[in-house]
């Protein structure tokens, strides 16, 4: 990774990228989109890549 370009990278040119490099369905992608503000799509972002992670693990931390 070329880590002095994304230290100069602005915080929304770098959740752009992710955004397009990830792997989210539509949906996911479109409501990253509609987020409101860079804040909330940050928190967005990373609240569906950990869901991704837990995906990836097999973990399903929801009890019945």
């Amino acid at each position: 990774a070329d880590w002095d370009q994304i230290e100069r990278s602005d915080d929304n040119a770098i959740l752009n990228t992710l955004a397009m490099v990830c792997p989210f369905d539509v949906a996911e992608k479109q409501a990253l989109l509609e987020a409101e503000g860079i804040s909330r799509r940050a928190d967005l972002l990373v609240a569906m890549m950990e869901m991704a992670l837990h995906e990836d693990d097999g973990q399903n931390d929801a009890r019945h």
